[in-house]
């Protein structure tokens, strides 16, 4: 279907099997994408390409283009194709339905795949939610052991990279 061009112009991404159209972005959504990926670019460093809204090819039937996925490799040979892994994702969420999706859903995409370390920016609540240690992944369903909540006076550090120490105020747009 994308190949003949259904999905032109559409924000649409595969999740389990099933297309699900994006919501529309808000100003408070593209600002977080941006600055959220300056700010990992320097956490990371030069072995590691911090994706802005690209697909990942995670599992057979899901490729999801999470706001920011943070993948192993700095080279042309490293992403040939989409990677199939990533040390980091986070989901920007500035509705109630895409927050819903994003913890269960996703969180469940994203646990089967492997990802140890899920973040969502919660744009309604202003705050950080924290995902990390994959769980009762079985056949039909897998989640996070840890999920915990950090606000905007607190740090936060991708545990791919320890020593990055994030104020979560700084994932944040600015507070009016």
């Amino acid at each position: 279907m994308t190949r003949i061009g259904l999905f032109e112009g559409k924000r649409v991404e595969l999740i389990h099997g099933i297309i699900y159209k994006k919501d529309r972005q808000s100003p408070q959504h593209a600002y977080c994408v941006h600055a959220i990926a300056r700010i990992l670019e320097n956490a990371f460093g030069d072995n590691y390409w911090v994706r802005q809204q690209l697909q990942l090819r995670l599992l057979k039937n899901s490729d999801p283009e999470p706001d920011i996925a943070v993948a192993r490799g700095s080279t042309y040979e490293d992403f040939k194709n989409h990677p199939s892994a990533a040390e980091l994702v986070i989901e920007i969420s500035h509705t109630d339905r895409d927050l819903a999706f994003c913890r269960s859903g996703k969180a469940a995409l994203y646990a089967k795949a492997g990802i140890e370390d899920y973040w969502i920016v919660n744009l309604m609540s202003f705050q950080l939610e924290v995902l990390r240690g994959v769980k009762n992944c079985g056949d039909v369903k897998c989640d996070y052991s840890n999920r915990f909540i950090l606000l905007p006076n607190e740090m936060v550090s991708p545990l791919r990279a320890p020593k990055a120490k994030i104020a979560v105020a700084d994932l944040l747009p600015p507070n009016e």
